[in-house]
């Protein structure tokens, strides 16, 4: 659109009159805003006409890949347009006019906010996620992987997955895992995965290899969940349940002797120091039986064996 020094549109071309909905309409200036629905970011404030572009233009500014809303009787779901303006001078420098150039911004918009979104759900997703390159080189990872791991960013990037090896992997599984994302297969599975500090975690991982619209890989994402404390209740939940069908084997039916009580306890071995075999003879003829986790005290008299 091409506007004279007085703010009198001279020329609009059949794609503005499409995006805008109308074509040239003879208006005051100031009521140019309204006439062609010229909207703040809130979609609901129209623009002051003194801060629209083509009069900005005319002022002697000028506009960059600027957004605004447009909104008109023609066009009521209204269109998102990024805008470049700049004035029309003469050999001598005056300024004459001023140009407005837009395009439909709409589509692309909503992909910009899409992955936007996207980058703040992975910024602030507990997971650990990791981003690298086909050759496994680490592009990007999240906060969520800078507070597992004990790795900042800058320590990570540029780096491989490698820095997180606990050596409890043999090149063999490292190997076949490569070769099948490679291919282009997803991987998922649990990883014993070493942090900074040297200490161990759990990892339930999943690699998913990403190609771009030609179909050629181009990265590969990796999200780590670290599952280590789930493991350390799993595990004392087994602990327990051994616990119990030992109680239940040994107590299950118990004679009924006059004059004596039968009475015992189940330990898990780690805080007695028990092995996880073993027959240890009491003064008392009691004998305690460690089996597994968890050891028994129960009166005996005779050869252990």
């Amino acid at each position: 659109m091409v506007a004279d020094f007085d703010g009198r549109l001279l020329f609009s071309n059949p794609a503005a009159e499409k995006i805008l909905g109308c074509g040239p309409i003879d208006f005051a200036p100031q009521d140019a805003t309204s006439i062609y629905g010229w909207y703040l970011p809130d979609q609901e404030t129209l623009l002051d006409p003194e801060q629209l572009p083509l009069v900005r233009a005319i002022h002697g500014g000028t506009i960059v890949d600027e957004v605004v809303f447009v909104r008109t009787l023609q066009q009521q779901s209204g269109v998102w347009i990024k805008v470049n303006a700049w004035p029309l001078r003469d050999s001598v420098d005056q300024i004459h006019g001023g140009v407005v150039l837009f395009q439909d911004f709409t589509k692309d918009r909503e992909a910009m906010r899409a992955l936007i979104l996207l980058a703040q759900v992975v910024k602030q997703t507990t997971d650990s996620v990791v981003l690298t390159d086909k050759q496994g080189i680490i592009q990007y990872v999240n906060p969520a992987f800078e507070t597992t791991t004990g790795y900042s960013k800058e320590e990570a990037i540029g780096n491989t997955p490698r820095l997180l090896k606990s050596g409890l992997h043999d090149a063999e599984f490292y190997r076949q895992l490569w070769a099948k994302i490679s291919d282009g297969q997803s991987f998922e599975g649990m990883i014993i995965n070493r942090n900074k500090a040297g200490n161990l975690y759990w990892a339930q991982q999943a690699i998913t290899p990403i190609r771009d619209d030609s179909g050629q890989l181009t990265h590969f994402v990796s999200v780590l969940q670290d599952i280590t404390e789930l493991r350390k209740k799993q595990e004392q939940e087994f602990q327990l349940q051994l616990a119990r069908n030992i109680q239940q084997k040994l107590y299950g039916s118990a004679p009924v002797l006059d004059g004596f009580d039968i009475g015992a306890s189940a330990h898990p071995a780690y805080e007695t120091g028990g092995d996880y075999v073993d027959f240890i003879s009491m003064p008392d003829e009691s004998l305690i039986i460690a089996v597994g986790d968890v050891h028994q005290v129960v009166p005996f008299s005779g050869d252990p064996k």
